[in-house]
């Protein structure tokens, strides 16, 4: 089953962040220009974060990420980071009423690497991954909001100069460049420790994919992964026991600079589906961004 986001969003989301302050209503509103690595369509799959199918829930560290990659990202000018999206659900078998209460899980960007994971009877493959000794940013803290329904929902989260909390009233700066190099970031969010997909009456937010992503050479087999902290371990969609990469992580930044997104059917599976040209590259390699 699949949910289009421009028929499942969240409604007075923003409502209590973006409140006006007082002498702050007549500062200029940043852009919040989406920059999209997935296809518009999300599928109804849960992707739960490292040990949140337990019923001990989520450990403290554990880990989602996605993999903006440097062609995507590259620009002469640093970052300004102005918000950020992502796509949610309540856990598939929740048996509570609605509307339920979830927590947004928390966001931070870091810089990547390269690393070769796998295994000797699969074989072994080149990532981009998460470079958890290199933030890129600060953190953006968890929120909680009312989902009125099951399905997807996608959640957009804008800064903003009249925003109540202080926090949320000035853009987050990114460089462009690393040691005057292209730099990727991984987007890494985080669930709160106990969260578990196993209660049937106590909700719990788990992350939705996009549907149907294509890998076109030379882009990578995945962009999406997760970070198991007890174990040190890093697996990318598509690994055993991982889910499939055709479905990646749905989460997104938002810039107040110009960003530039492709059309065309190499977003997505299905060639003559009008939204899904209407969202970014898809997962494969592209310098069409510098």
């Amino acid at each position: 089953m699949i949910f289009q986001t421009r028929n499942r969003y969240v409604v007075g989301l923003l409502a209590s962040l973006l409140a006006a302050a007082a002498g702050l209503s007549a500062q200029r509103p940043f852009a919040h220009n989406r920059l999209e690595f997935s296809n518009r369509l999300l599928t109804d799959r849960d992707d739960v974060f490292p040990n949140q199918a337990t019923a001990g829930g989520i450990q403290t560290g554990d880990a989602l990420f996605k993999v903006l990659p440097a062609a995507i990202l590259e620009r002469h000018e640093d970052h300004r980071i102005s918000g950020y999206r992502m796509a949610i659900a309540v856990q598939t078998g929740f048996q509570g009423l609605f509307p339920a209460r979830v927590e947004v899980p928390s966001l931070q960007a870091y810089r990547t690497k390269e690393e070769r994971l796998g295994s000797s009877v699969l074989g072994f493959k080149d990532y981009d991954v998460v470079d958890f000794t290199a933030p890129a940013t600060g953190r953006f803290d968890p929120i909680q909001i009312d989902l009125p329904s099951p399905g997807s929902f996608t959640v957009q989260v804008e800064l903003d100069p009249a925003a109540k909390d202080p926090k949320l009233q000035k853009l987050v700066p990114m460089s462009g460049l690393v040691g005057g190099k292209r730099a990727a970031a991984a987007i890494v969010l985080r669930g709160s420790p106990g969260q578990s997909s196993t209660f049937r009456f106590q909700p719990t937010a788990v992350m939705r994919p996009s549907y149907l992503e294509r890998h076109i050479a030379p882009g990578r087999d995945s962009y999406s992964g997760s970070y198991e902290k007890a174990a040190d371990t890093i697996r990318m969609y598509g690994m055993l026991g991982q889910p499939s990469p055709r479905g990646e992580l749905y989460v997104s930044l938002l810039f107040d600079n110009p960003t530039l997104s492709l059309f065309g059917s190499s977003a997505g599976g299905h060639t003559t589906h009008s939204a899904e040209t209407t969202m970014g590259p898809g997962a494969f390699d592209t310098d069409a961004a510098t």
